[in-house]
C-alpha cells in the first residue's frame, strides 16, 4: 500500500453502511484491526465521478487520474483483506465473523460502484459505455455473496455480533441466488489473481459503441 499504509494508524471505527463495531478495536487481532482498518480506508476513498458533459479528453483525464488509482488501490485493499481473512480462522469466532462481512461489503461496494459508471460516447450522445463488463460484476458479486455465506457459516458468535450476523443475511437475500453456474476453483483463482475481478485498466475503445457493445470494453 505504500506511503497509504502509515494513514492507516489515524483512522477511527466507523465505516457506513454497516453496523457499529461492537468490539474494541485496540484488543482485537493485528490482523482484524489491519483489516477493518483497510476497509475504513476504502469506505472513505470513493470512485471519483465523471465530470458532467465529459469530452473525450475529459473521460481519457478521468480513467488515467481516477479510475486507474482507484482501480489499483481497491485490487490492493481486496487482497491484503482476504489474506487476513485467511489468517482470522480459526481464531476468535467474532472477530471472524465481523471480518467476513467485511470482505463482503468490500466486493459488492466496489461492484457497485463500477456497475454506476457509463461513459460517453463522442459523437454518439445516445450510446454510452460500461467501465466494467457485466462478467466481472457478477464475479464481484459472487465474491460478496460467497464472503457473507462465510460470516454465517463462522458461528453464533456472542450476542453483540448479531447485527453483523443480520446484516449478511440480509445482503444474502439482496444479492439473490448465485447465477455464477460455474464459479469453479480455477476461476476463483483467476479472479484472486486479478484482484477478485476487479478491471485493471481504462476503456481502451476510441471510436463509437453502440450499446450492444457496451459492456465489452476492459481487458
Amino acid at each position: 500500500m505504500g506511503d497509504g499504509a502509515a494513514a492507516l494508524e489515524d483512522l477511527s471505527p466507523g465505516i457506513a453502511d454497516l453496523p457499529y463495531l461492537p468490539l474494541r478495536l485496540e484488543g482485537t487481532s493485528i490482523r482484524f484491526q489491519r483489516m477493518y482498518r483497510l476497509a475504513t480506508l476504502a469506505s472513505e476513498s470513493p470512485l471519483a465521478p465523471l465530470p458532467a458533459e465529459a469530452t473525450q479528453s475529459d473521460v481519457q483525464a478521468w480513467a488515467r487520474d481516477e479510475l486507474v488509482p482507484w482501480v489499483a488501490l481497491r485490487s490492493d485493499i481486496l487482497a491484503a483483506c482476504r489474506e487476513e481473512l485467511r489468517g482470522l480462522r480459526g481464531g476468535e469466532p467474532d472477530q471472524h465473523i465481523i471480518a467476513a462481512a467485511l470482505l463482503g461489503y468490500l466486493y459488492e461496494d466496489t461492484a457497485l460502484q463500477l456497475q454506476g459508471v457509463r461513459l460517453p460516447v463522442p459523437g454518439n450522445p445516445r450510446a454510452d459505455v460500461r467501465a466494467a463488463p457485466p462478467e466481472r460484476i457478477e464475479v464481484l458479486l459472487e465474491h460478496a455473496r460467497r464472503s457473507f455465506e462465510r460470516c454465517l457459516l463462522a458461528g453464533l458468535g456472542e450476542l453483540e455480533v448479531a447485527s453483523y450476523r443480520q446484516y449478511c443475511a440480509q445482503a444474502i437475500e439482496r444479492l439473490g441466488p448465485s447465477s455464477a453456474e460455474h464459479f469453479d476453483d480455477e476461476a476463483a483463482r483467476e479472479a484472486d489473481r486479478s484482484g477478485g475481478g476487479v478491471p485493471s485498466g481504462p476503456p481502451s475503445r476510441e471510436d463509437t459503441v453502440g450499446d450492444a457493445e457496451a459492456a465489452d470494453v476492459l481487458p
